[in-house]
């Protein structure tokens, strides 16, 4: 499998980690990504495989509803606020308010490079972590391999291990703190997947 194969599959681990268990094929598409890492080797992950493979067994063990409320709490909203919040923003700002301005506009300058207008495709924030890690692979794959580097160091790796810290520390269910296991690794594991 090529490294190229490989990024594509880790960013659409981590991608679809972030959308609703609800969503149509959702549990599907995860099994088949996570099968389909598993059958690969992987250069100095430790752990990742075992991640994988316990990650699956709770995909398949847990109830959709249970994860869909996990989920909604962690990632969206709840009474006691939303828990982790996938914005770097959040993070970085002071007062752990989105939309933090530098950091946008930071991002925004990657968003170009791929010719990619949030504004007008969809209202999401682009320091949300789904989008980062896809414009991330858009960058890697346009040959962008410098800048997508550069992403990866100044924004996606923090995001990830921060992320992946807050999910282990307030997630009730075994299965998101398992993706916070696995954030915290690929932060450290997705560059050693190519050379630039």
């Amino acid at each position: 499998m090529t490294n190229n194969k490989i990024v594509k599959l880790l960013t659409q681990l981590i991608s679809i980690t972030l959308v609703s268990p609800r969503h149509l094929g959702w549990k599907n598409n995860l099994i088949t990504i996570i099968d389909s890492l598993q059958d690969m080797t992987f250069i100095e992950c430790n752990n990742i495989r075992n991640i994988l493979g316990e990650l699956k067994k709770h995909i398949e063990n847990n109830n959709i509803l249970d994860l869909e409320k996990e989920y909604t709490r962690l990632f969206i909203n709840a009474l006691e606020g939303v828990q982790c919040p996938p914005y770097e923003s959040v993070f970085k700002s002071p007062r752990r308010l989105m939309y933090h301005e530098p950091i946008i506009r930071d991002i925004i300058k990657y968003l170009k490079l791929v010719d990619v207008d949030l504004a007008r495709e969809r209202a999401v924030s682009p320091d949300h972590l789904g989008v980062l890690i896809e414009l991330f692979y858009l960058l890697y794959t346009y040959g962008y391999r410098e800048e997508a580097m550069k992403l990866y160091n100044d924004h996606l790796r923090f995001l990830l291990v921060r992320l992946g810290t807050c999910l282990q520390d307030k997630s009730r269910l075994e299965f998101y703190r398992l993706v916070g296991r696995l954030f915290e690794l690929l932060a450290y594991c997705i560059p050693m997947l190519f050379v630039i």
